[in-house]
């Protein structure tokens, strides 16, 4: 698959190109914010950290796609934001299983592309439950979206609603999905102002 680089193009990308950029962006940050987190279990000498950066990985996905998707529901047509959607997470989870199980057989990878799809549609039913991303000016994180999302974390490395985990996994979500400036790409996306 072709590497995108939105921002310093010289023809316009198609609508697939932009989702595409915007599904390695996700893949990316997940990888990239597992290892901060893997910096966190270090910390901690009961977790083993190998075992279980795939799962932290996926739950940074699975936040990322949901935050896109709440983005593109403001920002686009109800036909627009399912059709964005469909192709953001295939190619995401392609692009993933990919990457991350490059020596897989192709079955391994349609069965780690379906418990995928099966736990993100999970999490998109749980986080749907969250109004704020995170709180207001006075009032504490517990019950926002970015703590649920850090929970999860948490689980993934067996280190279940450990509030450490939770607190320094906030940052990290965070810092991933402000580096997807999903405003940005889902208004080229919907106005056809990339440039490759």
């Amino acid at each position: 698959m072709k590497i995108f680089n939105i921002f310093h193009k010289k023809r316009r990308l198609t609508a697939d190109e932009v989702v595409q950029y915007l599904a390695q962006q996700i893949v990316y940050q997940s990888f990239l914010g597992s290892i901060e987190v893997n910096d966190i279990a270090k910390e901690a000498p009961r977790i083993s950290v190998s075992k279980h950066t795939t799962n932290a990985c996926y739950e940074l996905m699975y936040i990322m796609l949901h935050c896109v998707d709440r983005i593109a529901y403001s920002n686009l047509s109800l036909s627009e934001r399912e059709a964005f959607m469909n192709k953001l997470q295939d190619y995401t989870i392609d692009i993933y299983t990919c990457e991350a199980h490059a020596g897989a057989s192709d079955d391994d990878k349609m069965a780690i592309s379906h418990a995928i799809i099966e736990t993100y549609n999970e999490r998109t039913i749980t986080y749907s439950q969250y109004n704020e991303l995170y709180p207001n000016k006075d009032a504490t994180f517990k019950g926002t979206l970015l703590w649920e999302a850090a929970k999860m974390i948490s689980v993934a490395y067996e280190a279940d609603n450990d509030i450490i985990y939770i607190t320094q996994s906030m940052p990290i979500l965070m810092k991933a999905l402000n580096e997807l400036n999903t405003v940005a790409v889902i208004r080229q996306y919907a106005t056809g102002a990339i440039r490759e």
